[in-house]
């Protein structure tokens, strides 16, 4: 069927025939859709042939199925369609879009009109409908809806305030974000002018730039110091640019706008670490350094920079460790940084000893670690390094005084020991461990005198050790007894003092024990020796003191028999022989007296008068005495007295004894003379 079913048989006159054609060739050249049903739309009256250009399909398949112009609806919107036609003869016309299926299965937007056809009667008989293809301009219309849809969400999910205003300065649109920022609903806001929302001169700022931007269509870009609705004071940066319509033509402002308030603050805090670490690479003394990952340093502290002899760190930039130190450092230096930036683990604490070309030996305390780029990838090392050469040689020489100690403990005959204060030995000499029985140091170190000594000797010297240890005060010179591995008794004679820490707090004792078993079995020895010593002489002493006396008796009488002989009748001969007797006997006695006397000193028995005593009777007496023996030598005996007082006190007969021998020496010695 070309042109759709034609008009009813009935039509009898040419003149309607006529029309009919006309009318039939009118409605095919239409490119809308036209059609015609009985009123209930149960038979398809008339559809022109533009219809299978829409639909796709023949005309004959619409004649031979009068329903399929209802299957070919998209039937998401066929139960709509239909209703909409059941309701047509109340509402007389309908206008609605709905969408078509194509038999390749392409969808076809259709606009439709239906209205109700009277009859000449102007009874309702017919329905006729006129419908346009507008899949071209739905698929505009559903991309400007895309587009305002996708414009929408952009503007809700950017974390940004939007707004667009007009010409005129209202606004038009603005996103959740910014309504939140107004603390206002978007219905609040549309139609609002900078001057309904900001203070004068905040309105006139924001008025200006919008007639700037809009004059000459450039984006504007600045930070700017932004006051809420509720008086905070927040900086903003923003961007603001025209908005143009389909022509082209500036309709209006958009403006961009986030809070850079704590980005300000994050500035300001980066500003101020910055600060930190200039002041902190400037003024510490300990070398800071920051290299490549060649090694080459890309930054220095003013430590650093002046260890190399430089004035300012940027001088070092640059430069590597070979380039100041030896080889043989600067080369154990790059393996070191290799090892940190292969591995990711640092080098803590490690005691280096820089060799340099032309200089004494350093050594320093190096940490190192590896340096991350914002990605954590190792893009090279940083480390610190503290110079230690003063403290490295103290411990030297600490070590050396050490090794000195510890050889003049070892060789040393006496017993040192450390303790702490629960009596564990903490140090001791060879000396000590060897009386213990114990083959080295390691065996007595964290042990008692309980795991070496029996346990009430054991007992004595922890109490000794505690009573130091809590009073703070020294034991000198005792002596102690103990047993050696061997069985032999020992004698020690022990000093143990305080040892006490920086704060003079008290954390263990110091002991010296001198070995004197010999000393003492030779003391003892020496006083058994003196013991009999003194007893024979004791012996010696009585028996010279009874002998003395038992031979000054007879003495005595031969001194006196001498004397009455000397008075006699003799020959020359004669008296010489007596005199020679009487001098023999006086020299006699007088050794007789100074042995009793010496006797009795040494017996303690000697004893002193102390009487008035006439010293010029003593001395006349003596003189008289020695008279006759000095004028046989021709030496005149003459005698002066201070005047010391004519009484004195003491023993008479032993000044008189005193002065005798004083005179008989001095009579023995001088051949002659006198005064």
């Amino acid at each position: 069927m070309a042109s759709g079913p034609t008009p009813s048989s009935g039509i009898e006159n040419g003149t309607r025939l006529q029309q009919a054609e006309v009318v039939a060739g009118l409605l095919e050249s239409f490119h809308q859709i036209i059609w015609c049903t009985s009123l209930d739309g149960s038979e398809l009256l008339y559809i022109n042939p533009e219809s299978s250009t829409v639909y796709g399909r023949p005309l004959a398949e619409f004649i031979e199925n009068k329903n399929l112009w209802q299957e070919v609806i998209h039937e998401d919107d066929r139960a709509q369609v239909l209703a909409n036609l059941d309701g047509i003869l109340t509402r007389d016309q309908i206008l609605h879009e709905y969408r078509i299926v194509r038999p390749n299965g392409e969808i076809r937007w259709i606009e439709e009109r239906v209205t109700v056809v009277n009859d000449s009667n102007g009874k309702p008989s017919q329905v006729g409908g006129v419908a346009s293809d507008i899949t071209d301009r739905k698929i505009v219309e559903l991309a400007l809806l895309d587009s305002e849809a996708i414009y929408h969400s952009l503007a809700e999910s950017l974390p940004l305030n939007v707004l667009r205003k007009d010409l005129d300065g209202k606004i038009v649109f603005g996103n959740e974000r910014y309504c939140q920022s107004m603390k206002a609903s978007l219905e609040e806001l549309l139609g609002k002018t900078d001057f309904d929302l900001f203070p004068p001169e905040l309105a006139n700022k924001y008025v200006a730039d919008d007639k700037r931007t809009i004059e000459s269509g450039v984006l504007l870009n600045e930070v700017e110091e932004h006051k809420t609705r509720d008086g905070q004071i927040k900086y903003v940066e923003v961007l603001k640019g025209p908005v143009h319509n389909a022509e082209g033509e500036i309709v209006g402002v958009q403006t961009m706008f986030w809070d850079i308030s704590d980005q300000r603050q994050a500035d300001a805090a980066l500003e101020y670490e910055r600060y930190l670490l200039h002041a902190l690479l400037d003024n510490i003394p300990d070398s800071i350094y920051f290299k490549d990952v060649d090694s080459h340093f890309v930054r220095v502290s003013q430590g650093l920079a002046e260890k190399f002899g430089f004035k300012a760190p940027e001088e070092v930039i640059g430069k590597s460790d070979s380039d100041f130190f030896t080889a043989e450092h600067a080369e154990q230096a790059r393996q070191d940084e290799l090892t940190v930036m292969e591995t990711g683990v640092p080098i803590l604490g490690k005691v280096e000893r820089e060799t340099w070309p032309d200089t004494l030996d350093t050594w320093c305390s190096t940490t190192k670690m590896p340096l991350l780029d914002s990605h954590g990838q190792i893009i090279g090392t940083f480390g610190i390094s503290r110079d230690i050469s003063d403290q490295q040689r103290a411990e030297e020489a600490l070590q050396r005084e050490r090794d000195l100690l510890r050889t003049l403990m070892d060789h040393v005959p006496d017993l040192i020991f450390v303790k702490d204060t629960e009596g564990r030995f903490v140090t001791a000499n060879s000396a000590l461990f060897r009386v213990l029985g114990a083959e080295s140091l390691e065996e007595v170190v964290g042990k008692t005198d309980y795991d070496f000594s029996p346990p009430e000797l054991a007992k004595h010297f922890w109490e000794d050790d505690q009573a130091i240890i809590r009073s703070g005060q020294s034991l000198i010179d005792r002596e102690e007894y103990l047993v050696d591995p061997d069985g032999n008794d020992l004698c020690l004679l022990t000093t143990k003092v305080p040892l006490r820490n920086s704060d003079d707090e008290v954390v263990g004792l110091v002991g010296i024990g001198r070995n004197i078993t010999q000393r003492k079995k030779a003391q003892e020895q020496l006083e058994t020796a003196k013991n009999a010593a003194d007893a024979a002489n004791q012996a010696k002493s009585d028996f010279l003191a009874n002998m003395s006396h038992e031979i000054r008796t007879p003495m005595n009488a031969v001194i006196g028999m001498t004397e009455l002989l000397l008075d006699t009748e003799l020959n020359s001969a004669q008296r010489e022989y007596v005199r020679m007797v009487h001098e023999s006997g006086e020299s006699l006695l007088s050794l007789i007296n100074d042995i009793l006397d010496f006797s009795r000193i040494e017996a303690g028995i000697i004893e002193v008068d102390r009487d008035s005593v006439d010293m010029h009777k003593i001395i006349d007496c003596a003189v008289q005495t020695l008279a006759p023996h000095a004028g046989e030598k021709h030496i005149t005996l003459h005698t002066e007295i201070a005047p010391i007082g004519a009484v004195v006190h003491g023993d008479a007969d032993m000044l008189q004894q005193v002065i005798v021998n004083l005179l008989s020496n001095g009579i023995k010695y001088t051949p002659e003379g006198g005064r």
